[in-house]
């Protein structure tokens, strides 16, 4: 053995220089090169040099074999430590928890080196390795595996791989873990999100009840104090019997746990914190959770000097604390649901001001949230991904956690490129050639047809728009999936389509399900749920987040015991487990494309260079109980449009926050005021306004003239703005761009009907109210009409060029061929430049 190492030694100095060579690894089939793996290596390196040498056969068609032996050539496979003669040592720390994942990359004339700082550095090597040769794992089941054919392999490869993120903690499935966790675990270690080091921050308290049942039953002044009774899921942190007990299980659990990197402390969820006078001494909710986490820090560090304690910033304890936080802390803030009003930079500077090392909780694929429908899910949303990592990232910020769905159809184009982006951040640039790549290996000669049907429902960049769930989409999507088809005969490029025709049935189905008046539903969720099951093999959906949020959650259904999700096939009518077939899969093609009708009416693009209009008093109906709303209420953002005639100037608005008492601990209103003149940083902010459902007169000032718009945010609570002077415009913009008026309550509003528009075209997701035309008689009426529906009214003669209104509407109302600005009266409203002078010209 010792002959063996000095034989590499020498070997190894001759053959790792500075610069990378070529090196040939196959020549017609034929390989010229054994895999070396050292005797010392883990079992873990061992089994990952097997699976190597499995994909490089499959790709080469060659017959590679994995030696120990001493060989003057070679691709070695393995850790720094298992070949310590290689002059790479310098270029890691493997005593760094935070640098496990790095490794090299390097050939050699008669040589290749995968070497990492660690046994998962290793196999982010082989995996990387096989990406840069052609192999792609797209999505986790087979069908979405791409292997290329090299016969004849050559190589000169110089890699130093580090990711951007060392902490890369994405979960699968928000509440459903379980189900395909193999797939799952494979796709993962195939994209690098495996990581080398890891510290959870989930929920944490009740597990530690649990695990001292009997010692909370014995001391129930554990607990935490609830209107007068120790019943609460939290703790009484301020007594020092429960801080004792915290150390001990802090103790034990690396005792148990002797390669885990941290545990976590994170509270359960949910409010009823101790209201014992004590606790209150201890400051606010946040400070309390950082009081706990930093005893049990202190405590593990005294004989675990490098394990850390994780908890999130969410919720009630989501606001940065009044105290320092230990340094083997870490907090990861969540980017939903934070009490306390603070942006997230806010938080991000706040924890670091206090020492936490701070990571970022994001949810991005969560089924009971966004139902898979197209669209919906953050994750599908590519330019989220490409704007916020590169900025998180800026901000020092290393670690990721958070999770996304086994939903494959609506989120695994977006998965993929968040494995990507999580790695390297500077592929966030890179957007076009890995959606490319994506669908040259996926779909081949379909290529064409599937990204027309990817950008329908992703958005890949500025380009793209969100999509409007309706029959529209779906049956755009299912005619894209069927051009695809006329395009290839390739069995395994036809078999992804195929996968995308049962998630876009899925699609029809819940569109029918959620559109369906009470006499269909229970018929239409039948449907669905037994279709979810059948398509599981898929991935498309994940069926225990889909099967398990519809039973439970479902609206005037019946669901029978026996089809509950907990009774098994064979017991469970609604569990056949029989896969489609391909002759199924066409007929639901064929009658999706036959059942869904494309929308007639093409979206108009209209400018944003909005302008006062002289003459649209002169258009409107002078009917006095004809008045729109222009204090609307909305807790989603809201962008409003005014216009300053002369500067500097003051404008006085009227705003209330907290118009849902629920949610009056999510923060003051935030109003920042922006002129084309300065359109990305605002001339003017306030963050005043309390929610506390009282009207407060604020002033904002600029120094510019034109055009100005406010945008209005309040949390998850419900915010009033009304403009107080009389003369200034106020609109608002409801079209497909993305700032669609979204208001919480009733509202009506004016919007402007060109001259020559002969039907007036929309979409609706639901709600009620009418549309009145220029003279104030219904044209349209939103009674009856299904949720998720476009809609369009003939424009009657001589109703064109004037004001028309949405009267008494209450949900989202898109305007698509008309200019999409609405406002309250005909004097405040803003209009693009281009169809100005058809009404009047400018005032």
């Amino acid at each position: 053995m010792g002959k063996f190492i000095l034989l590499f030694f020498t070997l190894c100095l001759f053959i790792a220089p500075v610069f990378s060579e070529e090196v040939i690894l196959t020549k017609d089939g034929k390989a010229l090169l054994d895999v070396v793996v050292s005797e010392k290596a883990t079992e873990k390196t061992k089994k990952n040099a097997e699976e190597f040498v499995a994909y490089l056969n499959k790709i080469t068609q060659a017959n590679f074999v994995i030696t120990t032996e001493n060989t003057d050539k070679g691709m070695l496979v393995g850790t720094i430590q298992d070949f310590p003669s290689l002059p790479y040592a310098k270029m890691f720390d493997t005593k760094d928890p935070f640098r496990r994942d790095e490794y090299i990359i390097k050939s050699h004339k008669d040589a290749l080196f995968i070497v990492g700082a660690t046994e998962i550095g290793v196999q982010h090597g082989i995996w990387d390795f096989l990406y840069r040769i052609g192999y792609r794992q797209f999505f986790p089941t087979l069908t979405w595996e791409v292997i290329p054919e090299i016969k004849s392999l050559k190589v000169n490869l110089d890699v130093y791989g580090k990711p951007s993120f060392f902490g890369r903690n994405i979960g699968k499935g928000h509440l459903f873990w379980g189900q395909n966790k193999n797939t799952w675990n494979d796709w993962m270690k195939k994209n690098r999100m495996q990581c080398g080091f890891f510290v959870p921050s989930g929920h944490a308290y009740q597990a530690i009840i649990s695990t001292y049942k009997n010692v909370f039953t014995q001391h129930p002044e554990y607990l935490g104090l609830v209107g007068g009774e120790r019943k609460s899921s939290k703790f009484c942190i301020s007594n020092p019997g429960l801080q004792e007990l915290i150390k001990e299980y802090a103790i034990k659990y690396f005792e148990k746990n002797t390669d885990a990197d941290g545990l976590s402390m994170e509270p359960s969820d949910g409010g009823n914190w101790c209201e014992c006078e004590e606790c209150k001494k201890i400051g606010s909710i946040t400070d309390r959770a950082v009081f706990l986490s930093n005893i049990t820090a202190r405590a593990i560090r005294e004989k675990y000097p490098s394990r850390f304690v994780g908890m999130l910033a969410y919720h009630y304890h989501a606001p940065y604390p009044s105290i320092k936080v230990e340094p083997n802390v870490i907090v990861n803030i969540t980017t939903h649901q934070r009490k306390g009003g603070h942006t997230l930079d806010e938080l991000i500077d706040g924890w670091k001001e206090q020492g936490a090392m701070v990571g970022i909780s994001d949810a991005f694929c969560t089924y009971i949230w966004d139902y898979a429908v197209p669209g919906r899910p953050r994750v599908s949303d590519i330019t989220y991904l490409t704007e916020n990592l590169p900025s998180f990232y800026q901000k020092g910020i290393r670690l990721i956690s958070g999770w996304t769905s086994d939903t494959w159809g609506p989120a695994g184009l977006g998965n993929y490129m968040l494995s990507r982006f999580l790695w390297d951040v500077n592929e966030t640039k890179k957007v076009d050639a890995l959606f490319n790549d994506f669908l040259e290996k996926c779909f081949g000669d379909a290529k064409e047809p599937m990204e027309k049907f990817y950008r329908l429902i992703y958005k890949i960049d500025e380009k793209d728009k969100r999509p409007l769930f309706s029959e529209d989409l779906i049956g755009r999507m299912y005619r894209y999936l069927d051009q695809a088809l006329a395009k290839t005969k390739e069995p395994a490029i036809r078999n992804r389509i195929y996968d995308l025709i049962l998630y876009t049935g899925y699609a029809e189905r819940y569109l029918k399900y959620a559109q369906a008046k009470s006499t269909e539903k229970q018929q239409n969720f039948e449907e669905m749920m037994k279709y979810i099951y059948r398509m599981k093999n898929t991935q498309m959906i994940d069926l225990v987040a889909a099967y398990v949020t519809l039973q439970d959650m479902a609206k005037d259904v019946t669901l029978p015991e026996t089809a509950r999700w907990n009774v098994p096939e064979g017991k469970n009518p609604w569990k056949v487990k029989d896969p489609f077939t391909e002759e199924e899969i066409l007929a639901i093609l064929k009658n999706g494309i036959a059942n869904n009708s494309l929308f007639p009416i093409e979206p108009v693009s209209f400018s944003e260079k909005l302008t006062p209009v002289r003459g649209l008093e002169n258009i409107v109906v002078r009917d006095k109980t004809l008045v729109g709303d222009e204090g609307v209420q909305s807790g989603a953002p809201q962008t409003i449009y005014t216009w300053i005639e002369k500067a500097p100037a003051k404008i006085k608005l009227q705003v209330t926050g907290g118009l849902i008492s629920f949610y009056r601990d999510y923060g003051n209103v935030r109003i920042y005021l922006y002129s084309s003149k300065s359109p990305e940083i605002p001339v003017a902010q306030d963050t005043s306004v309390p929610p506390d459902g009282k009207p407060y007169e604020i002033t904002l000032e600029t120094p510019h003239t034109g055009l100005h718009w406010f945008k209005i945010t309040s949390g998850k609570d419900r915010a009033k703005v009304k403009i107080i002077e009389p003369d200034l415009p106020w609109t608002f913009e409801s079209g497909i761009k993305g700032r669609t008026f979204s208001p919480g309550t009733m509202w009506s509003m004016y919007f402007y009907v060109p001259k020559g528009t002969k039907v007036v075209a929309g979409y609706s997701d639901g709600g009620a109210g009418k549309i009145l035309d220029g003279n104030g008689r219904e044209v349209f009426s939103f009674a009856g009409l299904p949720r998720y529906t476009y809609f369009k009214v003939d424009v009657p003669e001589r109703q064109d060029g004037r004001l028309w209104m949405f009267s008494g509407c209450n949900g989202r109302k898109i305007l698509l061929n008309v200019p999409p600005y609405l406002s309250p009266s005909a004097e405040k409203l803003l209009l693009p430049e281009e169809v100005v002078n058809e009404v009047g010209g400018k005032k």
